[in-house]
């Protein structure tokens, strides 16, 4: 009966995904908008990783930071925790130092990453959203 309930609601969420994909295929604009703005994250995140790494050690290229990034970021999509907090840390640092990094110098580029990425965006994005509850828009 469990297990029932559960096909039933993941064949219904399923159903909907499906919907919602056939509806973005048939708008190609808007398929290349989303297409084109999730590229553009990962790439910024990317740069941003290269800046940090490049303040502690210029010998790595933009392109194995750049895999070593993604590789990271599969690992901590498999980790149950808000913003991949703690599993991406660890799979970078690990990455980074199996690249040639030098394992102080990897936590340190690691951890100014996450700060500037993860850690300072809190304070505006919070003053943003009480500014949008507080005009009604959220």
């Amino acid at each position: 009966s469990r297990t029932a309930n559960l096909r039933r609601a993941s064949s219904g969420g399923i159903r909907a995904a499906a919907g919602e994909f056939r509806q973005l295929a048939g708008d190609p604009a808007k398929l290349t908008r989303l297409v084109g703005g999730s590229l553009g994250v990962t790439l910024m995140y990317i740069a941003a990783l290269a800046a940090a790494v490049r303040a502690f050690d210029d010998t790595i290229s933009i392109a194995t930071i750049g895999a070593v990034y993604l590789a990271s970021s599969v690992i901590a999509a498999a980790a149950p925790t808000p913003g991949g907090l703690g599993p991406l840390e660890a799979a970078l640092v690990a990455g980074l130092t199996a690249v040639g990094m030098a394992t102080g110098p990897a936590v340190s580029a690691v951890l100014t990453y996450r700060l500037a990425t993860y850690w300072l965006p809190i304070l505006p994005g919070w003053l943003s959203w009480h500014l949008l509850q507080r005009w009604n828009y959220v």
